[in-house]
């Protein structure tokens, strides 16, 4: 029986560890990049909306983002 109380246990606390969903809701294009809109989700019933801006390097070609923060003027 502890083992099967240990099991459940380790099983569980890799699925709360896991549990940060993501969903991406919209996508504004720009002459300089993209902005992603998006929500995560944790476990709870919390969530938090960000904003990342993408660009694509010139010279390598490699796409860069890094999260950002807009003003809704509300």
């Amino acid at each position: 029986m502890k083992m099967l109380t240990s099991l459940f246990l380790v099983v569980f606390a890799l699925f709360m560890a896991n549990c940060k969903t993501l969903y991406s809701t919209d996508v504004v294009k720009t002459s300089k990049g993209f902005y992603r809109f998006y929500e995560s989700r944790d476990v709870m019933p919390t969530s938090s909306s960000k904003v990342e801006f993408c660009a694509i390097d010139a010279k390598t070609s490699a796409i860069t983002c890094k999260d950002v923060t807009v003003n809704y003027g509300f």
